[in-house]
């Protein structure tokens, strides 16, 4: 975080405010040579323009430096005029602005939104968020609802003049990624040139006041540049903001969707204009898809949900209430889905049969009425699935909970697939791993997603393995299928695999309601089916998936105060952080083609020395001789994103102290595993740690902890939780058998040599006795 010292006196870093670089300030020379007189009058006139460019350059580094000090401490507008008024107060400072607006205006930030509010009871439209609705009467007041409407051009021209460099690059086939969207059936039916943009919208909800009485929620609706190549689209600062819902009721599509719609075809049918360098270039303006999680989906599409007839957007499945004595469940089986397989919806079949619902006909083929996006797309082909929702959040825990149930009765089987998930060395980039098989309900996205993606099918395959009669073979075969077709359909390196994996969900949908529950063959079942028609159309799951837009969510939370107006603020906020970030990030091909070996102070001497033998047979049984002497070794290696980070140490070093002694003086081991094993064979001796004291809760352990909590992982508890319990227990536990294995080795070798000792004093006496 940036401190309010740093803010004034940094004034002259080397930081450059984009926005504002004259190429040819630096330009002193002059034509006219004539006189002296002249040629020293025009030195000076460059070098007065000059100054004045670098005095430019400096505020706007210093405006930039005092806005970001801003977002850091999460200030509002209240606490913003108070800092910039002891600011001008207690400092002359001719560079403080005397105002919020007048630091936005000399940041040049623009707020192109506008803000509608409407009674949250019948929806009447209203002047002002205090305003009350004439026509509710005197009934319990609710808040009023907010709807802000983003100018889509300027959020497009924002993005685009980021990362038209990347734009660039990535329209080139050999650039793209074989699995992302560009490559989809879809896309490459609809882009035919270059100089196209194509969105990707999603929307979804987020609690923002959850106290019972004044409860209220946002709906955001959120865009991407398919453009853009894969993960760096995703980023905060390249992600746009269409429109705003704050209200404590769920939005009407219409009204959430409707004026959103309206702008977006403007620009399908005349384009946009985008400065680019110093000329404008005209791009094309096309809808990829429209994404959310089912609930929403629903919403928006205006069709029946998850657990109504006709809720598939892609067939026309009706549905069926469960046997008695349950009915509590809409069933889409399998076996009723074959007749009908070759029956797909079409947007004519969706429109004609929302022009039949009105008046009493509630419901047409599961149709509730237009939808504002049947002008812009497609909602049979691009009213896409999540995966993210439907794959892990709904079925894999679904599955976790058929597994559970199984297995807890069977002593020792939970703890084994615990001990499995906890000695998985995980690379560094997981900032999440699943921990604890029954906690499965509290696992984050992220953790689901490694436990589908990398770990399940080990871990059922080593638990049927070692416990037979705990977890039949046919549930590992049917899972298998499931994780097979998962896998592939997010992410793949050939189009012909998609093709194959039709014949996996075709088994595993067939088998699912003999092995489960039959009222488990629900929509969110069915929906799996379709999941690789959607690849085929719009790419690999991974690369429309939701994970960003909910990582989004929780940040626009945080751009709001109180609990008056929050749309209205986050809105404020948003313009000015993502404008200021836009023109201090450009992003350039160099981040996907940039290849360098890295050679730093992060570098474990130890590792070399440990693996040198097995490196050293490696290298000759691959060139025929062993390694020379004069070989250097680098700690890291960046290839495009791939760049691991070693994880950062304070610049101030704080002090554990323990029997008179600060433990984190003198030299620090690089590695927080390292510093740990450095600590235990400080303060254990040899006989303790083989005891294994260093692995019991006393006060040397405690202050161990301290250390290496306060050394590497200050201000992050989640991380250091992880490293404790996962890689510092191994390190620990390796620690005590290593030092029991040396012992007895050593032992063993003493033995040897008091045997032959014993056995040499024989022979000797013998000898002697001999004689």
């Amino acid at each position: 975080m940036i401190s309010i010292e740093q803010c004034v006196s940094n004034i002259n870093n080397d930081c450059v405010f984009l926005g504002n670089i004259d190429p040819d300030m630096n330009d002193l020379s002059s034509e006219n040579d004539a006189s002296s007189h002249d040629s020293q009058s025009d030195y000076s006139s460059d070098e007065s323009e000059a100054t004045h460019d670098q005095i430019e350059i400096e505020r706007q580094t210093f405006l930039q430096q005092l806005i970001e000090f801003i977002r850091d401490a999460n200030l509002n507008k209240t606490t913003t005029s108070s800092l910039l008024s002891l600011l001008n107060s207690s400092k002359s400072y001719d560079e403080i602005p005397v105002s919020i607006n007048q630091l936005l205006k000399q940041l040049d930030v623009k707020f192109y939104y506008d803000s509608f509010v409407y009674c949250s009871t019948c929806l009447t439209s209203l002047s002002k968020i205090q305003d009350r609705c004439i026509n509710c009467g005197t009934s319990k007041i609710k808040a009023n609802s907010e709807l802000i409407i983003f100018s889509v051009a300027d959020e497009l021209r924002r993005v685009v003049q980021s990362n038209i460099e990347l734009i660039k690059w990535y329209s080139f086939r050999e650039n793209q990624m074989i699995s992302d969207i560009v490559l989809g059936d879809i896309y490459k039916e609809r882009c035919s040139n270059n100089s196209t943009l194509t969105l990707m919208i999603t929307t979804d909800g987020k609690p923002m006041i959850k106290s019972k009485a004044t409860r209220t929620s946002v709906w955001p609706v959120m865009s991407f540049v398919v453009e853009i190549p894969p993960f760096i689209r995703e980023r905060l600062d390249n992600m746009m903001l269409l429109g705003l819902w704050h209200s404590p009721i769920s939005p009407p599509a219409d009204l959430l969707l409707s004026r959103i719609v309206d702008l977006i075809k403007s620009l399908t049918m005349t384009g946009i204009d985008i400065l680019v360098g110093k000329k404008f270039q005209h791009f094309d303006v096309h809808v990829q898809l429209m994404s959310g999680d089912l609930p929403a989906r629903a919403k928006c599409n205006k069709l029946n949900g998850h657990n109504g007839f006709f809720a598939c957007s892609r067939c026309l499945l009706e549905g069926r209430r469960c046997a008695s004595p349950c009915k509590r469940h809409t069933l889409y089986r399998w076996s009723d889905y074959l007749p009908y397989r070759h029956i797909s919806r079409t947007q004519e079949h969706i429109n004609q049969y929302a022009q039949q619902v009105s008046g009493n006909i509630r419901t047409s083929y599961g149709v509730l009425g237009p939808s504002p996006i049947s002008s812009i797309l497609s909602i049979p082909l691009q009213s896409t699935l999540d995966y993210f929702h439907l794959a892990l959040e709904v079925h894999l825990r679904t599955l976790m909970c058929k597994w559970s149930q199984m297995i807890k009765d069977y002593p020792g089987a939970i703890a084994f697939i615990d001990d499995f998930l906890n000695s998985i060395s995980y690379p560094h980039s997981f900032n999440r791993t699943p921990k604890g098989f029954l906690n499965y309900g509290k696992w984050k996205a992220s953790e689901l997603r490694t436990f589908l993606v990398y770990v399940s099918l080990p871990a059922l395959v080593r638990l049927r393995l070692a416990m037979p009669k705990c977890f039949p073979e046919v549930y590992v075969y049917h899972f298998s299928l499931y994780f097979i077709y998962i896998r592939n359909l997010r992410h793949f390196s050939n189009r012909d695999e998609i093709r194959e994996m039709p014949t996996f969900i075709e088994e595993y949908l067939k088998l699912f309601s003999s092995l489960y529950d039959q009222c488990a063959e629900l929509y969110s079942a069915h929906a799996l089916y379709h999941l690789h028609e959607q690849v085929e159309e719009h790419g690999g799951l991974a690369h429309h998936s939701l994970f960003s837009t909910e990582s989004c969510l929780n940040h626009i939370a945080k751009l709001s105060h109180g609990s008056i107006s929050l749309g209205q603020q986050i809105s404020y906020w948003w313009c000015i952080h993502r404008q200021i970030n836009s023109r201090k990030m450009i992003n350039r091909p160099t981040l996907f083609t940039k290849s360098e070996l890295i050679l730093d102070s992060f570098f474990v001497y130890d590792v070399i020395e440990n693996y040198r033998q097995e490196f050293d047979l490696a290298y000759n049984q691959t060139f025929g001789e062993f390694p020379p002497q004069s070989m250097k070794f680098y700690s890291r290696y960046v290839h495009g994103l791939i760049n691991p980070t070693p994880i950062q140490v304070p610049s101030d070093v704080p002090k554990v102290m323990y029997n008179g002694r600060n433990l984190l003086a003198g030299p620090i081991e690089p590695t927080p595993g390292g510093l740990m094993k450095q600590l235990i064979n400080d303060l254990f001796t040899e006989d303790e740690i083989i005891l294994g004291y260093h692995e019991q809760v006393n006060e040397k352990t405690d202050k161990i902890k301290e250390a290496v909590k306060n050394y590497f992982f200050r201000d992050d508890d989640e991380n250091f939780r992880v490293f404790w319990g996962f890689d510092g227990h191994i390190t620990r536990g390796n620690q005590r058998r290593g030092r029991a294995y040396r012992k007895k080795k050593n032992d063993l070798e003493q033995q040897k040599s008091v045997q032959l000792n014993t056995t040499a004093s024989d022979i000797n006496d013998g000898d002697q006795n001999k004689n």
